[in-house]
């Protein structure tokens, strides 16, 4: 016998085995279960779903797989948080189960901006299938005024200026490995999802390759936020997350009261669902506002699955801007551009920064940064230990960082830098100021001793470090800054790291 038709039997004995437990199964109703300040649905004693302080939810479709939609580290916020205030409170909620499903309905406030939240989760047993489809739906009301001066406030922004509302925010949980989804992989390690699909309504399904960058990338975009920049998510609007071995969920728009922009990084699987215009505008005799969305999340098989991967055509993304982006390594000549899954890259803070395919310090290839104005500040970075760019075993010793560096006309200050971090990311805002995206905020530099200005051909520079992974919490990260302020350009090639005996 074959190994192909081994296979196939073996997944229709399986499949069997599953609709004859179902059956069996079906006949008993899921419970509900409060703990502390958790909710839990459990069928047959597997978890289905959880809902912890009213708030965050993550559920699967059954307890046959581990397709959770929210991870217990990032669940789905239901508290529709508008960049930065994060201000739910939850007053009630009510479960109601019944053989074929249950429901459960949450209310909260938002005090800032008096506003309330409706929120209603409904499970329907898909009997053919391996578990339960869910409808979630949510509404937010509140006051205009008040949501005008606090989200703006809360951004850094003028008054009148347009506040996106985050609708949704969550992580995948795994397919087709029986650890949790974390983006802690090594390098050339393949992710853990085959694809992700999105479709426009009734449009053929569109493949998402699996490409990351770092977040975040220039201007502070988000990664493969592109593929709903052009076309907004609106009713009808469907997408999915799926594997090969393992099946996974589609996702349907239902009524939606403003398009979505959807972010989503493949670095960790993390979704945001945006309403950049989330409030409407403002009628002179009314101050109160409404906005909601329903979302239906159905799994599917893993015939399924392969179906959609086999004939959804891949989104062209390599010629866009947000990925013209180096290469990383021990010894970076910047002379490979990210092109796959599994590649780790340098990232660029503006689009100031640039690869150059004529200018090298031994060959044709480096990085620029070009500024027209003093008061600009860009730069190039890459994490080199951490997350990022693991190692088999943790580093300790004494490292040097060097690079050939060339300057034209440059008025500015070049630093080249090994910065030591905690959780999180570090990368240059728009401000031009160094910032964490972690809970720890500390950040240790250390500076190469030499600085040039003016035009000088190509000289050398370098950082020396200590290192030590086994002992070093809080700095459990680090990265190469490569930054240049004022007017001018400058050149960096042959970005080297080695350990000094």
């Amino acid at each position: 016998m074959t190994h192909a038709r081994r296979a196939f039997l073996k997944e229709g004995i399986a499949a069997l085995v599953l609709l004859l437990c179902l059956g069996r199964m079906s006949a008993k109703p899921p419970t509900a279960h409060e703990i502390g300040n958790r909710l839990e649905i459990r069928w047959h004693g597997d978890l289905l779903l959880e809902i912890r302080d009213g708030r965050f939810l993550r559920f699967r479709g059954s307890g046959f797989n581990d397709h959770w939609l929210g991870t217990t580290a990032a669940p789905m916020d239901l508290g529709w948080d508008y960049r930065g205030v994060k201000d739910y409170v939850n007053s009630r909620h009510e479960t109601v189960t019944t053989e074929n499903g249950f429901v459960v309905t949450l209310a909260g406030a938002k005090p800032s901006i008096d506003g309330h939240i409706e929120t209603r989760i409904e499970a329907r047993l898909i009997s053919a299938q391996e578990g339960f489809r869910y409808t979630l739906s949510s509404k937010l009301t509140g006051s205009q005024r008040k949501w005008r001066a606090v989200s703006t406030r809360a951004r850094g922004v003028s008054a009148g200026t347009a506040v996106e509302i985050e609708v949704l925010d969550f992580h995948l949980n795994r397919i087709s490995r029986s650890d949790l989804m974390d983006w802690r992989n090594s390098p050339g390690e393949e992710l853990l999802y085959d694809g992700i699909v999105v479709a426009h309504k009734s449009e053929p399904w569109r493949f998402i390759p699996p490409v990351y960058t770092p977040y975040p990338i220039r201007k502070g975009e988000y990664p493969t936020i592109f593929w709903t920049n052009e076309r907004r998510a609106e009713t009808g609007f469907r997408i999915g997350y799926l594997d090969r071995r393992e099946g996974g969920w589609i996702q349907e728009f239902g009524r939606v009261s403003a398009p979505i922009k959807i972010e989503q990084c493949w670095l960790g699987v993390d979704v945001h669902y945006l309403m950049p215009t989330g409030v409407p505008g403002r009628k002179e005799d009314e101050d109160t506002f409404e906005t909601g969305y329903t979302f239906g999340f159905t799994p599917v098989t893993r015939q399924t699955a392969r179906e959609i991967l086999d004939r959804a055509a891949s989104i062209d993304w390599r010629e866009r801007p947000e990925y013209q982006l180096p290469v990383f390594s021990r010894y970076s000549t910047f002379e490979e551009r990210l092109s796959r899954a599994g590649q780790f890259v340098w990232c660029a803070s503006s689009y100031q920064c640039a690869l150059d395919d004529t200018l090298g310090a031994d060959d044709r290839h480096s990085v620029r940064i070009t500024h027209a104005l003093p008061g600009e500040k860009s730069a190039w970075y890459a994490f080199t230990w951490g997350t990022h760019f693991d190692t088999p075993t943790p580093l300790k010793g004494r490292f040097r960082i060097s690079a050939m560096v060339k300057t034209r006309d440059c008025a500015g200050n070049f630093k080249m830098a090994v910065a030591k971090f905690g959780d999180g990311d570090i990368f240059l805002r728009q401000t031009g100021q160094w910032t964490s995206t972690g809970r720890r905020k500390d950040v240790e530099w250390f500076y190469s001793d030499q600085a040039i200005t003016g035009t000088v051909e190509w000289t050398q520079l370098h950082v020396d470090v200590d290192i030590d992974l086994t002992r070093e919490p809080p700095f459990t990260r680090h990265g190469v800054i490569l930054e240049y302020a004022g007017a001018g350009s400058i050149w960096f090639d042959n970005v080297r790291i080695q350990q000094v005996e």
